[in-house]
């Protein structure tokens, strides 16, 4: 879990909103989610 600080400084860091940079994050972890899961990994595409 990243925490509020680690997200602030980020977003300071590369010029992006907060919220980007969370959205982002979260978006990471379900996308590697995703790719872990073997029948997911398989069935699964995005466009």
């Amino acid at each position: 879990m990243i925490r509020r600080t680690q997200l602030n400084e980020l977003a300071q860091e590369w010029s992006l909103a907060e919220r980007v940079v969370e959205k982002d994050y979260v978006i990471g972890w379900l996308l590697w989610g995703i790719g872990t899961e073997p029948q997911l990994r398989q069935t699964w595409a995005f466009n």
